[in-house]
């Protein structure tokens, strides 16, 4: 072989990984670089790796190698890519093998045994990935004899210049000659023709001017690999800022159910909608302005936009309510819609998915129909927009991407089973992820609709159609029915929720000695390995759609006489300030019993902050929890489990009587572990959905201000609370008939609901269970 295909074959291989690796050289290269234009600053974005902030002249850059999948960082707890270290050959290799094969956390084959080359140990970190890249014939070493491969080896300009051009313009490339353009380029040197190449093709900029030169032996850091990577590849920048608002369905594409805005400390009654007459009962006027008036569907939720909260009615069309005032702005009464909306804040338009099997765009100024969609079958699942695209999941388990502008099929996808669950997507992996009837999870390739994966984590099947959700169908025992996916992108997983019936909450390892469930989390692990069937959230990896591990979550639900249960709650994926990721979701420990705070063993539940691997807090791993403020913790109730959400450091539990708030106020690493000294909150104002004074020690009355600052206790119950807003008084909450005896059916006792909360511009809007949006925000 001669040295210049010796040369040509390693730098092949090189350039492929070199970029798609995690670090790069940390060149002091003087010069010019993108233009001020194309740098963001810290005011429009929020920065994904924190040692790159928005104000980083490769911002745009990193970012967009983010997103596509090249680069996961160079170090987690906080996230960072270290934009300034050099780039190393055995880096390279991840980074090439990467772009080449996808998103993998593995090499793509098996190491062998025996070490292709000389200087690479079957025990280094590198190892698997250099194999690898040899046999996808990308490497032939930097040596000949010995064979070696040089792991530690960095990498100058006029090198990257070689690895660049041929992953833009193919590995048979040649430069032309050289016409002597750099002042410091020998015209006789081997790489002059590359360089001038490159500096034509825009993949690097010269480095001085007057005279011009290249600075061929400087090293490239991993800033300015990021850059020649999106010009070799052609990888589109970050537009805009990614704007924030509640925009979709539990918030974003990944449905993580969190926004990092704050919530005030204290509250004031902003305004209702669909709520209470102004003597705080249900008159039914027929004008949800002036009172409720009808119910929203549950798996309806509002979500916000351009001044506007956006909320489909089913039969009752859609409808935009104002911010400011809660006044309604318009209403579509022609398009029939049981799910929630997506709103796109680059057109302003309004996604609606509806019955009729179509997908329509909405202006969000006046809810004129501007473009619609046929789909296969009813659209009973929340559409879900990425990009230019919308995603959405017919009934007959097809997965369309919709172009966004002109309304037109890009690709789809069949399930070959009904859709379950709107898609998540996965913006590093590159992936969309629902679950059908056949309680199959599918991972499906973004870019074009082909399948990446196809897993069923449970040993359940779906089993008849066995009872009535209350929501006018029928289910089968094991389904993934009102829930969604859930995507922790920092640590590639997914998390699946399956309802299970509600005699899964009674299966506890040890009835006779104790009859609630297991006290630790290695405990509740082996409990729930040793029983599969007992298995309700599954953590999936997003390149393979493997198991990453059990959570220790146990059966929860909302109990519901003669129908039986819901779907448990589903996590909240929270982004921490340092870069990690961690979920909370309401989950179950004996610990609470053992100390007294369980009136029945049904009350075991307790909110928990799961841990995605094994370095945020020292001793914890993947899936196990840490015990989460015990005056949050002691009003859960293993069969009352409702819908969580979160905004900043703030959770709320949506209960079927009211919505309750905590702020975490210290989470640090020694709290949790135990029951007794939890991650610390402080409760904020609970939002009662129907309040009464009929006991003779309340003396709180309805008033405007919709508030009580004594205690108050719930219509048709005996629970009481303090400090507290109120949605309806001395009455039940619609659609509930009054219950004034012990005797009468309980009013959370017909299934789902729609019971949710949400956060935008800094109010609180919490949708009840028949529909009310009430709104709370800062004085």
């Amino acid at each position: 072989m001669s040295v210049w295909a010796w040369f040509r074959r390693i730098s092949l291989g090189f350039v492929v990984v070199a970029l798609a690796a995690l670090s790069l050289p940390s060149a002091a290269i003087g010069g010019p670089w993108p233009g001020a234009s194309e740098v963001r600053t810290l005011a429009q974005a929020v920065s994904t790796f924190s040692d790159v902030p928005a104000d980083h002249w490769a911002y745009n850059y990193i970012e967009a190698l983010y997103r596509a999948g090249y680069v996961a960082g160079c170090g987690t707890n906080p996230l960072r890519y270290c934009p300034d270290r050099i780039l190393t050959r055995a880096e390279s290799s991840v980074f090439i093998l990467r772009g080449a094969h996808g998103a993998h956390p593995d090499p793509p084959y098996p190491a062998p045994q025996n070490p292709t080359f000389a200087d690479v140990d079957p025990s280094y970190w590198g190892y698997g990935w250099i194999e690898s890249l040899w046999q996808d014939g990308y490497t032939a070493g930097c040596n000949a004899d010995p064979l070696m491969y040089c792991p530690a080896g960095e990498h100058t300009r006029a090198e990257a210049s070689v690895f660049f051009l041929r992953i833009k313009l193919g590995v048979d490339y040649q430069p032309p000659p050289a016409q002597g353009l750099f002042a410091d380029v020998e015209p006789g040197a081997w790489y002059a023709g590359w360089v001038e190449a490159a500096y034509a093709e825009g993949l690097l900029p010269a480095c001085a001017s007057n005279p011009l030169r290249f600075c061929p032996q400087d090293l490239v850091d991993r800033s300015w690999a990021a850059y020649m990577m999106v010009q070799a590849k052609g990888l589109s920048l970050p537009e805009e800022p990614a704007q924030e608002g509640w925009f979709q369905e539990a918030h974003d594409p990944a449905h993580s159910g969190y926004t990092p805005e704050v919530v005030p400390a204290s509250w004031q009654f902003k305004w209702q909608w669909n709520g209470s007459c102004a003597d705080g009962r249900d008159c039914r006027p027929g004008d949800p302005e002036l009172g409720w008036s009808f119910e929203i569907p549950p798996k309806s939720h509002p979500v916000a936009g351009n001044g506007r909260l956006y909320l489909p009615a089913g039969v009752q069309g859609v409808w935009a309510i104002r911010e400011s005032d809660g006044k309604t702005d318009w209403h579509n009464a022609g398009v029939q819609s049981e799910v929630t909306a997506a709103f796109d804040p680059d057109e302003d338009t309004l996604f609606v998915a509806s019955t009729d099997g179509k997908l329509y765009k909405l202006s969000s100024f006046d809810g004129s129909v501007v473009g619609q969609f046929q789909a296969d079958g009813a659209l009973n699942l929340a559409p879900v927009i990425v990009g230019g695209r919308v995603y959405v999941v017919s009934a007959q388990g097809t997965l369309y991407a919709v172009d966004k502008t002109n309304m037109q099929r890009v690709w789809s996808y069949t399930a070959g089973s009904p859709g379950q669950t709107p898609p998540a997507y996965s913006a590093r992996y590159q992936v969309l992820v629902f679950g059908t009837e056949d309680l199959f999870v599918h991972g499906v390739n973004a870019s074009d609709g082909s399948r990446r994966w196809r897993i069923k984590p449970t040993v359940n099947e779906p089993g008849p159609l066995s009872y009535d959700g209350g929501d006018g169908r029928r289910h089968r025992t094991y389904n993934y029915e009102h829930g969604w996916p859930v995507i922790a992108e920092e640590h590639g997983i997914v998390f699946m929720r399956l309802r299970l019936p509600k005699s899964a909450i009674w299966q506890v390892p040890n009835p006779q000695q104790a009859n609630w469930f297991p006290s630790s989390n290695s405990a509740i692990r082996d409990f729930l390995t040793a029983r599969p069937e007992l298995q309700t959230l599954f953590a999936l990896r997003l390149d393979d759609g493997n198991q990453a591990f059990i959570p220790a979550v146990g059966a929860g639900n909302i109990e519901t006489p003669d129908i039986d249960a819901t779907l448990g709650p589903l996590p909240v994926v929270r982004r921490l300030g340092n870069g990690g990721e961690v979920a909370y979701v309401v989950a179950r420990n004996g610990q609470k019993c053992e100390a007294g705070d369980c009136e029945d063993p049904r009350w075991d539940a307790v909110m928990c902050e799961m841990v995605l691997d094994d370095q945020t807090i020292p001793g914890l791993q993947e899936g196990d929890c840490r015990i989460v403020g015990r005056d949050l913790s002691r009003n859960l109730i293993t069969d009352e489990m409702g819908k969580i959400s979160m905004a900043g450091d703030v959770l709320f539990h949506a209960h079927w009587l009211s919505l309750q708030s905590h702020r975490i106020r210290d989470r640090s690493d020694s709290l949790g572990l135990t029951y007794l000294d939890p991650i610390a909150t402080q409760e904020l104002h609970p939002i009662v959905n129907r309040a009464s004074n009929e006991p003779d020690w309340v003396t709180c009355q309805p008033t405007p201000s919709h508030y009580c600052s004594t205690w108050i206790d719930t219509y048709g119950d005996n629970r009481a609370f303090e400090h507290a807003f109120w949605l309806f008084f001395n009455d039940s909450d619609p659609p509930y008939a009054a219950c004034r005896t012990g005797n009468c059916v309980a009013p959370y006792s017909d299934g789902y609901k729609a019971r949710y909360a949400i956060v935008n511009n800094g109010t609180a809007y919490y949708e009840s269970n028949g529909g009310t949006i009430f709104a709370v925000g800062a004085p």
